[in-house]
């Protein structure tokens, strides 16, 4: 008799569908299955076991309505919906759902998403009150929402970081926006941004990555970091440094291939925002303070290359840096210094006869190093204590006259000279 009324079931639901695929476009397949099947007019009450297939898009549930007037499906029931986009799995879970199979606009309420990364092996993982896919997941608004890439909440564990926000915007592989956000390390509070953006594209600026630590200068920090490629001869990476005591660190390095004839490369990093300027509250100190990009590093690397002498290469690197000093043993508040070097060196510039292995091999290195010893007094200034300046020049050039002879003579010439200008005890 159960048998009997499992087919009868099953051939109502057949019949069902057959009348409302007419009703649908040509182009939107619907399926579904269920133990028992109860319809009132164009309504479709579905329960135990079901299962509802919309061209790419999965739901199952134990109890859904679909209205085959409105082509709305349906439930206030704890729901699961999967859907397969270009290869990438999004599966969703929650309490109540409606979706619209025309406009393939799912609205759920208190619940879960979580779907494929860009890259490989990463999923994103977002849960909310609100979560509204448009076209099968290309777009999804969050409502009070959570996002994060941690595996741990697979796990039922907290993540290692994740952000809260009242609204969020997300393209998968795209991009992030998120409104009134909050950072979370461990579960832990640590900052606080009326607008965050995270781009995620796969072209452009690319992959995301993230970091997190903890010292005794920065406190708990982020590192975010991506790159980007502007086209065959362009490239370099962006930095984000998301810092519980010095806020905000923005950076990017850069490279420049002028094949044959040089190369360039450009690293800079600072703090746009002063901590100390605004953590300052007596107003005769706050004017010794820079309020913006205190503490910065610039580092230049250019090598050329010159038509006349071809195996000959010319390098020079500057490196420029202001920054507080993170170690804690340290007894320096700040390192302050600069740095130039040129060197000039070629493999082959004399060998006047090509049937013999008779070779000049010069070398010349310039560098010149400037440091200084800085501490903070109590007008907030940061005052040098030392200075010290270093100019190395040194030539090292190289004889071969065989496989078996080869000699070289070498001369080096340093001078050093430190100046204290304070001494603070």
């Amino acid at each position: 008799m159960a048998s009997r009324s499992k087919i009868a079931v099953t051939l109502l639901g057949l019949y069902f569908g057959i009348l409302c695929s007419s009703s649908y476009a040509a182009d939107t397949k619907v399926k579904y299955s269920a133990d028992t099947v109860t319809r009132v007019k164009e309504k479709i009450v579905l329960k135990g076991n079901v299962k509802i297939t919309v061209d790419e898009v999965d739901i199952t549930g134990e109890e859904i309505d679909l209205d085959a007037t409105e082509k709305i499906v349906s439930t206030d029931k704890p729901f699961k919906i999967h859907t397969l986009k270009e290869g990438k799995n999004t599966e969703i879970n929650g309490k109540s759902f409606i979706f619209n199979i025309d406009t393939k606009r799912l609205v759920t309420k208190f619940a879960s998403l979580e779907t494929d990364a860009d890259s490989p092996g990463q999923k994103v993982y977002i849960s909310g009150e609100e979560i509204t896919l448009f076209n099968k997941g290309e777009r999804v608004s969050v409502i009070n929402g959570d996002f994060t890439t941690c595996e741990y909440i697979e796990q039922g564990k907290t993540p290692h970081y994740s952000l809260k926000a009242t609204k969020m915007d997300f393209i998968p592989n795209d991009r992030l926006i998120a409104w009134n956000t909050s950072i979370y390390t461990g579960g832990n509070k640590v900052f606080w941004y009326p607008l965050w953006y995270i781009p995620l594209k796969s072209n452009g600026i690319q992959s995301l990555g993230a970091d997190i630590g903890k010292n005794e200068t920065e406190g708990t920090f982020i590192n975010f970091r991506g790159d980007y490629t502007w086209n065959d001869y362009h490239d370099g990476n962006w930095f984000a440094r998301v810092m519980e005591k010095k806020y905000l660190g923005l950076g990017f390095d850069h490279t420049w291939l002028a094949l044959p004839t040089s190369q360039s490369y450009l690293f800079a990093y600072g703090n746009p925002v002063n901590q100390r300027y605004l953590a300052e509250t007596n107003a005769d100190n706050k004017k010794n303070i820079n309020p913006f990009f205190e503490d910065k590093q610039i580092y230049l690397e250019h090598k050329q290359w010159l038509p006349f002498l071809p195996y000959a290469e010319t390098k020079f690197t500057t490196d420029y840096k202001d920054f507080y000093n993170v170690g804690s043993l340290s007894t320096n508040v700040r390192e302050n210094y600069n740095r130039y070097d040129l060197d000039f060196a070629d493999s082959e510039i004399y060998q006047p006869f090509r049937d013999t292995v008779l070779k000049f091999n010069p070398r010349f290195n310039a560098n010149y190093e400037k440091n200084r010893t800085s501490v903070l007094n109590q007008q907030a200034l940061i005052v040098p204590t030392q200075v010290n300046n270093a100019l190395t020049l040194t030539s090292n050039n190289t004889f071969k006259i065989n496989e078996d002879i080869n000699f070289g003579l070498s001369s080096t010439l340093r001078n050093t000279i430190g100046q204290t200008l304070f001494n603070p005890t």
